[in-house]
């Protein structure tokens, strides 16, 4: 069985700024840096094939064909039971 070592943590000085998690940080790039990448991910999204764009089309209506259908069965059955509940 592996032995467990704990260190002790060490509270953080109140001099220094906190350790950011991810290099990738938003705040750590420039107004052009983040255009550029906006219009990089736009550019792929416009560049998808018919396919791709039907997949998505038919898995969107699914999903909204069964979220309606959901309310649908939720108004019901509280109209079914407490009539008086003044939806409509």
């Amino acid at each position: 069985m592996a032995e467990r070592t704990t260190q002790a943590v060490q509270p953080p000085d109140a001099t220094e700024p906190a350790p950011r998690p991810h290099s990738d940080d938003i705040l750590d790039r420039q107004t052009d840096q983040i255009v550029e990448r906006a219009a990089q991910v736009g550019q792929e999204r416009l560049d998808r094939s018919p396919a791709d764009i039907l997949i998505t089309t038919f898995i969107g209506g699914v999903d909204v064909s069964l979220g309606a259908l959901a309310a649908m069965l939720v108004v019901g059955a509280a109209l079914n039971a407490s009539p008086g509940i003044g939806l409509y």
